[in-house]
């Protein structure tokens, strides 16, 4: 057993799954929950793991013959233009190109995210492409579904529970048929058609039924987990405006599990600008004047 305390304050920051178990562990969460796995209760903060929200996402993949993709990038030749001049087929970060849709034109702003791979994404990456081609996914940008995350086990090497309840409000499924829809129109379409020439997985038809059997069957995380210790100022925030855990002193979180909703696109930029407020907010530094950040944009 190790011990080590801190002079001023604890910065938790594990991400959307793991800081809401640490508090869990902690003792911070609903005092029922917390008696059934005999964790003493430290503060009640009835929030702590829920409002789960991720982006779910669903599209279709296509084989190609011609030699037009990713695999068997690795090679000498393509290691030596990476290492020589930072270029080459090995300098792709594979999402290529993306781009953000309305599907219904009374939408305030996009629905929908495209994610283009220049490879056969199947098996989530973590086998090798079959073939030549490519993936083109739609995910939900505002989904209105919400999930949970809770600790099953007081051992702290015991995963916790992950429900993310994706497509559980009609709104998220009606945007994913319209996104994968879309899909199938860009993919039907020169000059990148010439590269769809067969389909893996396809969907029975282009009915709604069929679109929402396949995005039932094919949907993946596209890995941006946010809100399970999301800030505010209801009862059922986990940390206040200024990051600090409700019913204790000198901890806070920071990650992307503070946010109030995931975020309508990805969540890197917002956690990092979450990160520098909270650099900001730990130090004591005032924020800028409205007229000094608008003249630092300008």
């Amino acid at each position: 057993m190790h011990e080590f305390r801190a002079d001023r304050e604890v910065i938790l920051c594990a991400g959307a799954y793991l800081s809401p178990q640490v508090l869990w562990l902690s003792g911070i969460g609903r005092p029922d929950e917390l008696a059934l796995l005999q964790v003493p209760v430290v503060a009640e903060v009835p929030g702590v793991g829920l409002g789960l929200q991720d982006h779910p996402t669903a599209g279709f993949t296509w084989m190609c013959q011609e030699p037009v993709s990713l695999k068997g990038a690795l090679n000498a030749e393509n290691l030596g233009l990476w290492m020589t001049d930072g270029g080459g087929p090995l300098a792709s970060n594979t999402v290529e190109c993306g781009g953000f849709l309305r599907t219904r034109d009374d939408l305030p702003a996009p629905d929908v995210q495209f994610h283009m791979v220049s490879g056969m994404f199947v098996q989530e990456g973590l086998l090798p492409a079959p073939a030549h081609g490519f993936t083109l996914s739609a995910c939900v940008l505002r989904p209105q579904s919400r999930g949970t995350v809770a600790i099953v086990a007081p051992d702290p090497t015991t995963k916790p529970f992950i429900l993310h309840n994706y497509f559980a409000e009609p709104e998220d499924m009606r945007s994913a048929i319209a996104g994968v829809r879309a899909v199938l129109e860009i993919a039907g379409t020169e000059p990148l058609s010439r590269y769809a020439q067969q389909p893996w997985r396809e969907a029975a038809s282009d009915s709604d039924a069929d679109l929402e059997a396949h995005v039932r069957h094919t949907a993946q995380t596209i890995y941006h987990p946010t809100s399970t210790c999301r800030m505010g100022v209801d009862d059922l925030a986990v940390v206040d405006p200024e990051l600090r855990v409700r019913g204790v002193e000198g901890l806070r979180v920071v990650d992307a599990s503070i946010f109030p909703s995931v975020p309508r696109g990805n969540t890197n930029a917002p956690t990092i600008a979450v990160a520098e407020k909270a650099a900001d907010l730990i130090r004591g530094r005032p924020a800028p004047a409205a007229t000094e950040a608008a003249e630092a944009v300008s």
